[in-house]
This record gives structure tokens, C-alpha cells and sequence, in this order.
């Protein structure tokens, strides 16, 4: 009885170690691999009315890595002179083929009444300045992106 119950403790500290190495050599595979490059192609306004301003915020996401990534989907916000004015979801799934870039479009409302409360200090800078921050979700893993810049008025 002691010798078959040593070759199961044996095995069973075998498999556990198969295992683990198998494992730790899929975690450094994954760690190895390279965040995707955001960046804003586009600002296309969608549609105007009397309570808000719709626009299309085209972005491009390069993936550096030598195999593909599904991007689930996208949380934003957008600030307009350190103001946020607007944030919202984008849950269009794309796959990003290797060394490949796929360009997503956000939509972005924002209130005319909010953002109307931020003229004052884009007159008196003579333009304003906007943040677009997010996170781009992967399968096991979220990214961070934030894209800045202005416009002189």
C-alpha cells in the first residue's frame, strides 16, 4: 500500500509540475507581447441641434504584436479645457490582425448647454484644449489610452 500511495504522490507532484512550467511559459508569452498604439484620425461632426453636438471621433488602433487581438470595446470620456463634457461605450468587436491596424469610430454627444459654459475660457485663450481618455478592452486584460491637443480659435 505505501509504494502505490508514493507513485500517486509521485505522479500527482509530476503533473503539478508539467503543469506549472506550461503555465509560467504562457504568462511570459502573454507579458512579452506589446501594447496597441492609439491614435485620432478623425473628428467628423454627425448631427447639430439646439441641445447638442454630435460628432464621429475616428481612431486607429495599431497592433504591434505577431498574432491577432480581439478588441471588445472601448470606455472614453473627452474634456474640453480640463472640463469633462462628455463620456460613453463603444462596444464594437474588431480583430486586429498582427503587425495590422483597424480603425474604430466612438460616438460622442455633447450638451450645448454644458459646453457652453466653457466659452468664456476658450475666448479668453483664444482656443481650447481637449483630452480624450479611455481604456480599450482586450480578452484578460484593459488598456489605457489618452490622446491630447487643441485648436486655436
Amino acid at each position: 500500500m505505501s509504494t502505490t500511495i508514493k507513485r500517486r504522490q509521485l505522479l500527482a507532484l509530476s503533473g503539478s509540475g508539467i503543469f506549472l512550467s506550461a503555465c509560467s511559459g504562457l504568462g511570459g508569452g502573454i507579458s512579452q507581447q506589446l501594447a496597441p498604439k492609439v491614435s485620432v484620425t478623425s473628428v467628423n461632426l454627425k448631427k447639430l441641434t439646439l441641445q447638442q453636438v454630435s460628432i464621429d471621433v475616428g481612431l486607429n488602433v495599431f497592433n504591434p504584436n505577431t498574432i491577432s487581438i480581439p478588441l471588445r470595446g472601448i470606455d472614453y470620456a473627452l474634456a474640453v479645457n480640463n472640463q469633462q463634457v462628455a463620456s460613453g461605450q463603444q462596444n464594437q468587436s474588431v480583430t486586429i490582425a498582427a503587425k495590422q491596424s483597424s480603425n474604430v469610430t466612438i460616438p460622442i454627444s455633447v450638451n450645448l448647454i454644458q459646453f457652453a459654459s466653457l466659452i468664456p475660457s476658450i475666448a479668453s485663450g483664444g482656443g481650447f484644449k481637449y483630452n480624450l481618455t479611455g481604456k480599450m478592452h482586450f480578452p484578460f486584460i484593459s488598456l489605457p489610452f489618452n490622446r491630447s491637443g487643441g485648436l486655436q480659435i
